[in-house]
């Protein structure tokens, strides 16, 4: 089991976020604090 402050997880989930946001995994609407996920694009074979 993973122990970490309250300081820590929220440091882990901005890297998370700012990763994600990189990647164009989804999107963080900071005013509201919410996540987005990028509709699923085909991808031609």
């Amino acid at each position: 089991m993973f122990h970490a402050s309250e300081d820590e997880v929220h440091r882990q989930l901005d890297i998370a976020i700012q990763w994600g946001r990189y990647g164009e995994l989804f999107d963080f609407d900071a005013r509201s604090g919410q996540l987005t996920l990028e509709p699923a694009q085909d991808t031609p074979r």
